[in-house]
């Protein structure tokens, strides 16, 4: 019985297979007939239209690949001025580390101290400004609730 089960698909398989390549073939000839012949004036017309198109295309890709190159070509530019700055202060720098190397540690002190004393002196002038201030805030508010009871608008 397993024999003949498989004789039969085995025949059913070549079967399927023969139809579908006829098929195919039929298919593919009809396709072929019914295919017009291009005059060879035509084929040369469609053929530049295309190339004229691919080439616009790549224009507008080489438009927009300069327009890259020129934006990354201004920010290297900035790029190379920062960096031209940068190296400009590293000296200046460098030449102040030099110079406070060769600074006796006393004057560094003594120069400390008298930031100190000025920073000092700057906090009390604005401890007693500020306690002016409130002063003043005090007496004008209460000058303005003794002006506004005399006139009974209070």
């Amino acid at each position: 019985m397993m024999d003949i089960v498989s004789i039969v698909a085995g025949l059913i398989s070549v079967l399927v297979g023969v139809i579908t390549g006829f098929t195919y073939y039929y298919f593919l000839q009809r396709k072929r007939a019914t295919r017009r012949e291009v005059p060879p004036g035509e084929r040369i017309q469609q053929s530049i239209s295309k190339l004229s198109s691919a080439s616009q295309e790549i224009d507008f890709i080489i438009q927009n690949i300069v327009k890259d190159i020129k934006n990354r070509q201004t920010a290297l530019e900035e790029l190379k001025a920062r960096h031209q700055t940068l190296l400009q202060e590293e000296g200046e720098l460098s030449k102040r580390v030099e110079m406070l190397k060769d600074l006796p540690l006393e004057v560094a002190k003594y120069f400390q101290q008298i930031n100190e004393q000025t920073l000092q002196q700057v906090e009390k002038r604005r401890a007693r400004r500020d306690i002016m201030m409130f002063i003043f805030g005090i007496i004008v508010t209460t000058a303005i609730a003794i002006l506004l009871g005399v006139f009974g608008v209070g």
